[in-house]
Order: C-alpha cells, then sequence, then structure tokens
C-alpha cells in the first residue's frame, strides 16, 4: 500500500490503528473498483487489532 495514500491528511504518527486501516479498506475498494473486479455486490472487510469489531463496505 502507497505511504501517500495514508498519509494524505495526517502525519504518520496522528493516525491510530483504525485510521489507518480504515484507509487502507478505502483504498482497497478504489483498487477494485478501479480495476472492474468489485461489483455493487462484493465487499471489503477487516478486523479491527485488539477487539472483536470489523470494518465492512
Amino acid at each position: 500500500m502507497s505511504e501517500e495514500l495514508l498519509n494524505q491528511e495526517l502525519t504518520d504518527q496522528e493516525l491510530t490503528d483504525e485510521d489507518r486501516l480504515r484507509r487502507e479498506v478505502a483504498a482497497c475498494i478504489r483498487l477494485l473498483e478501479g480495476n472492474g473486479l468489485m461489483d455493487f455486490s462484493g465487499h471489503v472487510s477487516a478486523r479491527i487489532p485488539g477487539g472483536n469489531e470489523f470494518l465492512i463496505n
């Protein structure tokens, strides 16, 4: 993953692990949609470290 995507608004030190994961999920969605690999029925999910919560698009 490009560090440029992760550092668009906040510096690396200001981002929490959850913020970083949210940006990675969003970037993954853009990558898959941009290459025609994901449509309306697809999704990307990631488990938030240290808990039982998930990010799901």
